[in-house]
């Protein structure tokens, strides 16, 4: 029977040492300090997080969630409570409510609403309910913060800009909702009233009312937040496109509705 033989092999280096072993990393054997640091870098982010999203934001890492019982219970109050939530309709806010740990949602501080115009009196229903299943109490209960950015096209390019401005300031839509509000949540509420104006109208506003302006760019600014109807509201100016303000103007959908 013939033997194989295999020749031996050299070491490239008499002084070569054998690579160590690699010793597995027990992430929660790190003291309870470094593990929620961890958390709130993976499970966090500035940016208002929208839902429904289509895609996972980047740098967000919700699979850590799954990863063992113990790194759930002490990472999801992290994503829940640490970031802010915006919802466009008051179904997305229910569907929110029972699709997650119901535990958890309760750890929701701080929650942007997207209001159009079109969906005002579903939201004042949303508001103003005490259903136990669909309602803002009920769906959003221990909010600290909540932001309303409503969208409405009562600007009027027939008259003046400080004509516009007070009527504004009497928007019976607005004074409704910040009521129904003052009767159902205990949160800070922030109301951004978003409008399309007229290129003259901001050019004139933003030369004559410097004072008002927080905040600008070149096709946008936004006032500093005053008190009404027991919230802070501000009132955020876009210049709009000029076959969009003739249409508003002549009473037509701008979206070709």
């Amino acid at each position: 029977m013939s033997k194989m033989y295999i020749e031996p092999t050299a070491p490239s280096s008499p002084n070569e040492q054998p690579p160590p072993a690699r010793s597995a990393f027990h992430f929660l054997s790190l003291p309870r300090e470094l593990r929620d640091r961890v958390y709130l870098y993976t499970l966090s982010k500035e940016q208002t997080l929208c839902w429904p999203a289509r895609n996972t934001p980047a740098q967000l890492c919700p699979a850590l969630l799954s990863t063992c019982r113990q790194i759930y219970d002490e990472a999801a109050p992290v994503l829940y409570g640490a970031n802010s939530f915006a919802f466009t309709h008051p179904s997305d806010c229910c569907v929110f409510r029972w699709m997650m740990d119901h535990k958890h949602v309760q750890d929701l501080t701080k929650v942007t609403l997207r209001i159009a115009e079109r969906d005002l009196r579903l939201w004042a229903h949303y508001f103003e309910s005490g259903d136990k299943i669909r309602s803002l109490a009920c769906n959003l209960p221990n909010i600290k913060l909540l932001f309303l950015h409503l969208r409405q096209n009562w600007w009027n390019s027939s008259i003046g800009a400080e004509q516009n401005l007070k009527i504004w300031q009497l928007n019976r839509h607005l004074k409704q909702l910040c009521h129904l509000l003052q009767q159902r949540t205990t949160a800070e509420v922030v109301v951004v009233c978003s409008v399309r104006i007229p290129e003259g109208h901001f050019d004139h506003i933003r030369e004559a009312y410097p004072e008002l302006v927080e905040s600008r760019d070149s096709g946008s600014m936004t006032t500093q937040a005053v008190e009404m109807h027991s919230a802070k509201v501000m009132l955020e100016l876009l210049v709009a496109h000029p076959r969009r303000v003739a249409s508003v103007a002549l009473g037509r959908n701008p979206h070709g509705a």
